[in-house]
């Protein structure tokens, strides 16, 4: 046996190592001992941070040196800058914070602690509190953009809807959301229009079915093939009838002829006017 010849105390130790430094060192079959101190333990087959005499003994586990207190991490990575780090299981971790949660097959935001694990996500590495987006695309300049799933993302606004399969107005976080529909791109309180056409100038312009649309007014009816009256949004809509361009107030004049240079001028029909009359303030009240 070895002997600690500077104490009375110690133990004899049969094919064992000892801690010349402290006589309360204890008899290590076949382990290392750290020579720093005498309250380390006896490790089998382990690694002993030498640094520290209270570092754990670590069966096949790696062990962070710059401090005592880290865990045994079996199969598992250390970080090697806070001794708070959890031991991770085929993890990553994040080396500048401790507080990293360990991420099991997932990505791991390196600029701040805080970011969730993502698994087969995509992380916004410039902000923490990103939502993970399974399949997602993720706005990178902004946190609260809302994860979408094959949808569309408005990069300048994080309040835009989420679109599936539409298209999206990139100069407004309020424009609706269209399936299928136009959206103009000038105004976002412009309505979704299926299959009509829409004002670009205006937002409160109709939408009209199959019909044409006075791009000058946004006030202007949808006439159903009829003709409108361009220069003046309050032209009635007239169905099979001419229009008189040079004035809004000009009647709709079915089978009659109008004077292009006056709107009061009256319209003649050879025949029976009280017919006409008659129809006439049928389609007005239509």
């Amino acid at each position: 046996m070895s002997v600690n010849a500077s104490s009375p105390n110690t133990q004899c130790c049969v094919g064992m190592s000892v801690n010349a430094s402290s006589e309360s060192v204890q008899c290590c079959v076949g382990m290392s001992v750290n020579a720093s101190s005498p309250s380390t333990q006896c490790c089998l087959g382990m690694s002993v941070n030498a640094s520290s005499p209270s570092t754990q003994c670590c069966v096949g586990m790696s062990v962070n040196a710059s401090s005592p207190s880290t865990q045994c991490c079996v199969g598992m990575s250390v970080n090697a800058s806070s001794e708070s780090v959890q031991c991770c299981v085929g993890m990553s971790v994040n080396a500048s914070s401790p507080s990293t949660q360990c991420c099991v097959g997932m990505s791991v935001n390196a600029s701040s602690p805080n970011t969730q694990c993502c698994v087969g996500m995509s992380v916004n590495a410039s902000s923490p509190n990103t939502q993970c987006c399974v399949g997602m695309s993720v706005n990178a300049s902004s946190p609260s953009t809302q994860c979408c799933v094959g949808m569309s993302v408005n990069a300048s606004s994080p309040n835009t809807q989420c679109c599936v399969g539409m298209s999206v107005n990139a100069s407004s976080p309020n424009t609706q959301c269209c399936v299928g529909m136009s959206v103009n791109a000038s105004s976002p309180s412009t309505q979704c229009c299926v299959g009509m056409s829409v004002n670009a100038s205006s937002p409160s312009t109709q939408c009209c079915v199959g019909m044409s649309v006075n791009a000058s007014s946004p006030s202007t009816q949808c006439c159903l093939g009829m003709s409108v009256n361009a220069s003046s949004p309050s032209t009635q809509c007239c169905l099979g009838m001419s229009v008189n361009a040079s004035s809004p107030s000009t009647q709709c004049c079915l089978g009659m002829s109008v004077n292009a240079s006056s709107p009061s001028t009256q319209y003649e029909h050879q025949g029976n006017n009280h017919v006409v009359y008659t129809f006439m303030l049928f389609m007005f009240m239509l």
